[in-house]
């Protein structure tokens, strides 16, 4: 039976960032990891596919520049936040980018077998069990027996399950995604001012979220990444029709729902009360639970993996592999209280009426253009934003429908 030190099921960017953060801080150990990927790069992905700050930081951390990474992105430079009348727009450079989860994917793992880690695809697990003091993790291709088995296969991923950890179904969030072309006015604006829409009206309807509007290239060509995100925070609330609810913004832009492909997927979001490891074992990422404030995945994930890497080398080299201390020092790491801050913010943002939101979004506004002060003086100082770098010049077609 093949055996490896550390197995990671899920090469998505959490899965990712683990590998590449492990052959950084323990060169050695590259050998003795192993990432399984049940499809194969690139695999489509419905994702709204903004990189924050968060995660460009986490990105050059690894060596990774935009530039290297090869992946085609659109810039942000204004957020429009708005609910029903009152709108306001949030301007900071290169806020975000927003990219196409299969082509960022694809780069990631590219980057990761670059450092000499094996990542198989098509090999999804099939189920994994304890044996001793290893875990025996079951493909279609055979069975691998390893120290460390980690959970990066996102929210319904098989690792949470066969650890026994709880479904917890009430910190899954929902999201619905079409892409279309720039045909409307709003799409035409996303790409001519580099403008990502979040409209929070639907909170009146009892949607703990919003629709959003980004601009971003499939093939080389604009196209306009829509949906809508529900987070469920506050999960006795009744559920509503999130198809029902992105028909009508999309009527207002002048598009029909039903002619473009409509995609669903689940975003489980971190709790710091919950379990996320067993002896042997964790989940990083989606698995574990992302932020639930906007349900920003990617950033996150990569922040992840970086996290856990030294956790999981110093684990190796004391020989206590149980993570007894997993939920722990994860609830008090810069990541953890970021998204423990971050479920403070929606649990407050969505419990209350419309009317309490609408009288407190003005105060969001005021509050948001002082921390824009801060945000670009950290921009300015850690270098972060500059999207042409390295000698890399960038132009984005535009939108001529």
């Amino acid at each position: 039976m093949e055996t490896r030190e550390v197995v990671i099921v899920g090469s998505g960017p959490a899965g990712s960032a683990l590998s590449l953060s492990l052959a950084r801080v323990a060169p050695g150990l590259v050998p003795d990891i192993l990432v399984l990927e049940r499809a194969r790069h690139p695999r489509p992905k419905p994702c709204g596919g903004g990189v924050t700050m968060t995660g460009e930081r986490v990105l050059r951390r690894l060596g990774l520049s935009w530039q290297r990474l090869g992946v085609p992105n659109v810039p942000v430079h204004t957020l429009r936040l708005q609910y029903h009348t009152q709108v306001f727009h949030w301007h900071v450079p290169y806020i975000f980018r927003v990219i196409r989860r299969e082509e960022f994917d694809a780069a990631l793992v590219a980057a990761v077998r670059a450092q000499g880690v094996e990542v198989r695809e098509e090999t999804p697990v099939t189920g994994a069990e304890r044996e001793g003091e290893w875990w025996v993790v079951a493909t279609p291709h055979g069975r691998v027996r390893t120290r460390i088995l980690v959970g990066a296969d996102g929210a319904r991923g098989i690792v949470r399950r066969v650890l026994g950890l709880p479904g917890t179904p009430r910190r899954v969030s929902r999201s619905l995604e079409v892409l279309t072309p720039p045909v409307d006015p709003v799409g035409r604006e996303t790409f001519r001012e580099h403008l990502a829409v979040f409209d929070f009206s639907v909170m009146k309807e009892g949607i703990q979220g919003y629709v959003w509007d980004f601009p971003s290239l499939v093939s080389g060509e604009p196209t306009v990444n829509r949906g809508i995100f529900d987070n469920r925070v506050w999960s006795h609330k009744p559920r509503r029709n999130l198809r029902a609810y992105l028909a009508q913004a999309m009527q207002a832009r002048g598009l029909r729902l039903e002619e473009y492909t409509l995609v669903g997927h689940p975003e489980r979001w971190y709790d710091p009360q919950g379990k996320y490891s067993a002896p042997g074992a964790i989940l990083i990422g989606d698995a574990a639970g992302v932020e639930p404030l906007l349900g920003e995945g990617i950033s996150y994930a990569l922040w992840y993996g970086e996290t856990v890497a030294p956790w999981i080398v110093e684990a190796l080299e004391r020989g206590d592999l149980s993570f007894a201390d997993y939920e722990r020092r994860l609830r008090q790491s810069p990541l953890g209280r970021n998204l423990t801050f971050r479920l403070r913010l929606a649990r407050f943002a969505y419990a209350r009426s419309h009317r309490f939101v609408h009288f407190w979004w003005p105060s969001l506004g005021r509050a948001l253009q002082l921390f824009r002060r801060k945000v670009l003086r950290d921009m300015a100082r850690e270098g972060l934003g500059q999207f042409a770098e390295d000698g890399e010049e960038t132009s984005l077609p535009s939108p001529s429908v």
